[in-house]
């Protein structure tokens, strides 16, 4: 596609073209490329004999390796590639009576029929569970939080931007705006980006009360709580910003610090069980399942990707002013998150291999990984 940018063809075609359509295509990628995330994670924790499958309670029976996982993610990566090829083609080349984004959509429709279809192929089991543990998240606190719910809200909480951009990709498609390829223009957009970019860490903040309510444990299901909470804080202060055209960077870069300084120590104190003290290792614990070192660059890079956030705080650069420039931003910034998020989920698990952080289980040991499925 890059190539064909450069080819001869409408003298009128610049890049320009795509970035009207560029939010639907960012977010799909941004969940394909999580997918083969999943699969690393899933290879880690069968080197390392890690039992995913008893923490996060999946059926053995119907379970799906990492290879599975891996050529899903492909297919995925083959129907994004080819839309997207098509898309610039269909551009470039001004092969419609209107600059229409009829591949975009081919690949919106495509991709919600591979997930939402009760056609048993493409491992349906699999995907009605992912729907199931989705509806759970969405409909908290009214229902019981497993390991697998949390987890996947906490996944959700890395992808905000993919949030955001289906909230765009909505409107782009419900408002025509894909007939004629341009900007996505619904009267509910500016506060319906901010609503779906705060969803995430409110559904993880009502499963922290349930969580609560559960067992009764103001530590650290409250405490939990409230690091959910100050990012909320961080999104109202985006609505207040929008409503009262009330503009404050100050308190804005405030409460965004509080908020990730708050999860990052959880992250390494909690969720990941280090900065033990009296211990065999500096900062970790006396028993762990990954070589030392894997712990020490996941502090650093956890800390460090955690504040690329900053990168937005430049508004005045051309690099930010510049739409392409904007967009190459967006995409990279979700790229760290995912990464990051990937290293996150690493830890995460096989800590709650080793101790039974939030209590999600009743016996605090986990049965080791049986040969064959450390064969497979």
């Amino acid at each position: 596609s890059l190539v064909l940018v450069i080819l001869p063809g409408d003298l009128n075609f610049t890049t320009d073209f795509m970035y009207s359509v560029f939010p639907v295509f960012r977010y799909t990628l941004i969940i394909d490329l999580a997918l083969f995330g999943v699969s690393i994670c899933i290879g880690f924790f069968r080197k390392y004999a890690v039992n995913y499958m008893y923490i996060f309670q999946l059926d053995p029976n119907s379970r799906i390796r990492e290879t599975q996982i891996r050529k899903a993610a492909i297919v995925v990566l083959c129907v994004w590639l080819l839309c997207f090829f098509l898309q610039v083609v269909v551009f470039k080349y001004d092969l419609l009576p209107t600059h229409s984004s009829v591949f975009a959509f081919t690949m919106f429709i495509g991709l919600s029929v591979m997930l939402f279809s009760p056609v048993n192929f493409f491992y349906k089991q699999a995907r009605y569970e992912f729907l199931k543990t989705c509806f759970n998240i969405v409909i908290s606190p009214f229902s019981e939080v497993r390991f697998k719910d949390f987890f996947l809200a906490d996944i959700f909480c890395s992808m905000v931007k993919p949030f955001q951009d289906s909230a765009i990709t909505i409107c782009y498609f419900a408002s025509n705006s894909w007939i004629e390829n341009e900007d996505a223009s619904c009267s509910w957009l500016p506060l319906g980006m901010i609503v779906a970019g705060m969803l995430p860490f409110y559904w993880r903040f009502m499963q922290c009360i349930r969580r609560y309510y559960d067992t009764g444990d103001v530590f650290p299901h409250l405490v939990n709580a409230g690091k959910y909470f100050s990012a909320i804080l961080v999104s109202i202060l985006n609505i207040l910003k929008y409503i009262y055209q009330y503009d404050s960077i100050r308190l804005y870069v405030i409460s965004y610090i509080v908020a990730t300084l708050y999860s990052y120590i959880w992250d390494l104190t909690m969720d990941w069980g280090l900065l033990k003290k009296k211990t065999a290792r500096i900062l970790l614990r006396d028993k762990i399942l990954f070589p030392p070192s894997y712990y020490y660059f996941a502090i650093v890079t956890n800390l460090i990707l955690r504040f690329a956030w900053t990168l937005t705080l430049f508004t005045d650069s051309s690099f930010h002013r510049n739409k392409g420039g904007l967009h190459t931003l967006i995409f990279v910034l979700s790229l760290c998150e995912m990464y990051r998020r990937a290293q996150w989920s690493l830890f995460r698990v096989e800590n709650e291999n080793i101790s039974n952080v939030e209590k999600y289980r009743a016996f605090l040991e986990i049965p080791e990984l049986k040969d064959e499925e450390l064969a497979l």
